[in-house]
């Protein structure tokens, strides 16, 4: 519809989609202003029982007037369009903003929770209760004031079980739903208001939901009727216990020992506030303020008497004699002997000089001698190259094994300029000499060799006499190698590097099955698989129930460090779908009627979806699309549709 215009109303966006309608972004073209137009589904829109308590709510709706309920300005019903005229909130859902934030701090959720109540107690006066209060239904304005919405469209499902089906009693509204609510909604009253903003401030602090319940609606309604609900600060730790209190006591199972009002759970919240404010620190005296200026004359100025000398302990004045009859005002350095003086500066001067003599052996000593504390120079061939005396006879072998030792990738060794005396090996028989090739899979692994770093694989090392040499091959992301070799006439050593096991964290939002290459990890009650995994490339797909399902391709490299890989099946993303030239083509999401046609906008929930577009007497040209929604769609999804009867 957006394009569009009903009555003096132009569509111009979504705003939201639920099971009774849709919700617009309108111009109310008479009085230029922006409106939320919330479109009814045609089948809610024509039945009779319906329409007429629809129209009976409106009259007390259109009354209920609070800076914290959203304004209801007119009811429409028009042809086959049935529709509300609200005020447009443009700050968003507090939906959206615990999705962005996750934990909200108590100085930022109270205010909110405040604000929802201040606007429960107008209604409940108004005998209207809610029964759908969430935080998709709180919407924030541009500076975060509260607005309400969909005030009283609850109550009106209470007379029809058929109706609280199609208008979707079930799904994410089960998570705030009252025990007593999923008996009956005729047994729901105002407590059940309280309840539900009590699950939402649990939201709030702890960051999450109490609980992960099964797959089913009735696994979720069975958790909220009979097992115990976690304390939020099982999940924030950091929570007040007063403010745990005030939770847990607005979601009690029984109606009765919850808050009675919605003034008396706001009056909780503020005795808590107080509690937790600090006290006012003390105000300093003020200094007496000069407003006018005295003038003396010598006449008249006051005698000004010299406090008596400081009497000194007697240990002191028998020590330094003179220091006893000191006038006032002198100092006692000044009578200080000039002896004394003389000796505290040499022995200063005595004292810089040790230090001076400190540093200076210290910054004279050898960098290496300081490190290991040994004093036998070491020696790096030039070129990488290692090279001892000919003195070895032929023997050949070598032999090697991976580490569990963590590889860190080593500095290369630089080579050395020419001229340095390659290293002197104990004597081995013989004037052979050998040359080795070293290599690795994969290559590029540094080649420590008898000790001394060489190179990176693949490396040759010539000029080797006769003996038994330790090999260690390190790269990053992979298990050191470590061996020993025996060169041979042309000796080639090949090591086959293991690479590291991979801290991996596999998240599944709000809960959901896991499989992992086909293999199931998670059964659905579990938010998290933690395993070490090699590297390699996996296909992962987490399932929800309600949201669907999401399969990504994983690749894990070598030196990869505590991957975190996330399935969050909560926001909703939002596409375009087209199908020019022709327009009001029904568009099915994975097989199921999103009650919208094109061209129109509509909000997914990411993870594979199967979209297609229907219309009497025409046929999909290419078929349905799939794809793997993980973000906005900038540009439209396209459809080509055609004449059935034309060739």
């Amino acid at each position: 519809m957006i394009g569009q215009s009903i009555e003096n109303y132009a569509i111009e966006a979504v705003l939201g989609h639920g099971g009774m309608g849709i919700v617009y972004k309108a111009l109310d073209t008479s009085l230029d202003r922006v409106v939320a137009l919330k479109v009814m589904n045609p089948g809610v829109a024509t039945n009779e029982e319906f329409l007429w308590r629809f129209k009976s709510e409106a009259r007390v709706l259109g009354r209920l007037q609070h800076a914290n309920i959203v304004n209801v300005y007119a009811f429409r019903h028009i042809d086959s369009h049935l529709f509300i005229v609200m005020e447009y909130v443009g700050g968003g859902t507090l939906g959206h903003l615990i999705e962005r934030q996750g934990i909200l701090q108590p100085r930022q959720a109270l205010p909110i929770i405040k604000q929802s109540l201040h606007a429960l107690e107008v209604a409940h006066e108004a005998n209207i209760i809610h029964r759908d209060i969430k935080p998709a239904n709180i919407l924030l304005t541009e500076r975060g004031d509260v607005k309400i919405s969909d005030f009283g469209l609850a109550k009106i499902q209470e007379e029809s079980s058929s109706m609280m089906t199609r208008v979707g009693v079930t799904g994410g509204t089960l998570y705030y739903m009252p025990p007593e609510q999923s008996e009956a909604l005729s047994k729901v009253d105002h407590r059940g208001d309280l309840y539900a903003l009590g699950m939402t401030l649990y939201q709030m602090l702890a960051g999450r939901m109490p609980f992960n319940a099964g797959s089913s609606a009735y696994s979720i309604m069975k958790a909220v009727a009979e097992e115990q609900i976690p304390s939020p600060d099982t999940f924030n730790q950091h929570m007040p216990p007063g403010l745990v209190a005030i939770v847990m006591r607005a979601i009690k199972k029984d109606p009765d020992k919850r808050y009675q009002s919605a003034r008396a759970m706001r009056e909780a919240i503020e005795a808590f506030e107080t509690e937790q404010r600090p006290a006012p620190a003390k105000t300093p005296a003020r200094p007496v303020a000069i407003d006018k200026t005295v003038m003396f004359t010598p006449a008249d100025a006051p005698k000004f008497t010299p406090p008596p000398p400081r009497p000194m302990n007697n240990a002191r004045a028998a020590a330094v004699p003179e220091l006893a009859t000191l006038p006032p005002g002198r100092d006692a350095a000044a009578t200080r002997p000039a002896g004394g003086r003389i000796l505290l500066f040499a022995v200063a001067a005595l004292a810089v000089v040790i230090v001076a003599f400190g540093l200076f052996r210290f910054m004279g000593e050898d960098p290496a001698t300081q490190q290991t504390g040994d004093t036998t120079p070491s020696s790096t061939l030039a070129d990488g190259a290692l090279a001892v005396p000919d003195n070895g006879t032929a023997g050949a072998e070598f032999e090697g094994a991976a580490s569990g030792t963590p590889s860190s990738t080593p500095s290369q060794a630089e080579p050395n300029p020419g001229g340095q005396a390659p290293i002197e090996r104990p004597e081995q028989g013989g004037n052979v000499v050998y040359e080795v090739t070293i290599t690795s899979t994969p290559s590029g692994a540094q080649v420590v060799f008898d000790g001394q770093r060489q190179g990176t694989t693949p490396l040759k090392v010539p000029g080797l006499s006769a003996g038994t040499y330790p090999v260690q091959l390190r790269l990053d992301g992979y298990q050191n190698w470590t061996g020993s070799l025996k060169p041979q006439e042309k000796t080639t050593l090949s090591a086959q590097l293991r690479a590291q096991l991979v801290s991996t964290r596999v998240v599944v939002r709000p809960y959901g099955s896991l499989f992992v290459n086909g293999d199931k990890k998670l059964d659905g009650d579990v938010a998290a698989y933690e395993d070490r995994l090699p590297p390699g490339r996996y296909t992962m797909r987490a399932t929800n129930p309600a949201l669907g399902t999401w399969e990504k391709q994983v690749v894990i490299r070598p030196g990869d460090k505590d991957l975190l890989i996330l399935f969050n099946f909560e926001p909703e993303y939002t596409l375009t779908v087209v199908s020019p030239p022709v327009t009001n083509a029904e568009i099915f999401v994975d097989g199921v009627s999103r009650e919208a046609h094109t061209p129109s906008t509509i909000k997914l929930h990411p993870g594979n979806h199967t979209i297609e577009v229907r219309k009497e007497g025409y046929r999909l040209e290419g078929g349905p699309r799939s794809l793997t929604l993980e973000g906005d769609l900038k540009d439209p999804l396209a459809f080509t549709l055609v004449e059935a009867n034309r060739e």
